[in-house]
């Protein structure tokens, strides 16, 4: 306890130096290693302020809509299970520094715990609890939250602003095993439907009459 306090009484007494929101972000990004991404930020635009009319234009922007009532539900239908070692391999794919979404939560702070941990039960805990939401039975009450996203504005030259949403880490984390998983079929699928669709379009060009 004494160490804490004397912890405390050092950093108090040291001067205080204060930085911007943007200026901490660079600062994070060069820590973090990535200086392509440090170098891009300098030259990118600046984070919007946080005020009143700048929430307005955001929401005008991306308005705020009440959560679809006549989902069908996924009881009965064979759920797509999504294998522990896919999860490892899309858990790697994230970006260094990837932004956390409304829990916080990075996929490095996940990945992180998963290697320190131990790997096989930390792996499979994480397994089924992406397997939970990819079933599509988690509770109203929480479905908001993990398919909910931070919602930042980028200041426009114009004066405009740019949005961005940064979503949750679990539910991308979901989506990039699911896309993985399903992704050959949905290339034959759209493959064979633009064929058809070419084929439509070069017998209206070949009928007569005007073009």
């Amino acid at each position: 306890m004494s160490l804490w306090k004397e912890l405390l009484a050092s950093t108090e007494s040291q001067p205080k130096q204060k930085f911007s929101n943007e200026e901490i972000n660079k600062k994070r990004v060069l820590q973090d290693g990535r200086l392509s991404a440090a170098c891009a930020s300098l030259l990118s635009d600046a984070l919007s302020e946080p005020n009143e009319e700048n929430l307005r234009k955001l929401l005008d922007k991306h308005p705020l809509q009440d959560i679809p009532e006549n989902i069908p539900s996924p009881a009965g239908l064979e759920q797509i299970k999504i294998p522990s070692t896919l999860v490892l391999k899309m858990l790697r794919s994230f970006p260094k520094g990837s932004a956390p979404g409304p829990t916080g939560t990075r996929a490095s702070h996940i990945l992180h715990a998963v290697q320190v941990l131990n790997q096989t039960s930390s792996l499979d805990t994480l397994t089924d609890f992406l397997n939970h939401l990819a079933s599509g039975l988690v509770p109203k009450d929480v479905q908001p939250f993990l398919a909910g996203a931070y919602l930042i504005g980028l200041s426009k030259k114009d004066g405009g602003i740019r949005p961005i949403a940064i979503g949750d880490v679990y539910r991308r984390l979901t989506g990039k095993c699911l896309s993985s998983l399903i992704l050959s079929e949905a290339n034959d699928f759209f493959f064979l439907l633009n064929a058809f669709v070419l084929q439509v379009v070069v017998k209206l060009w070949c009928m007569p009459g005007d073009k």
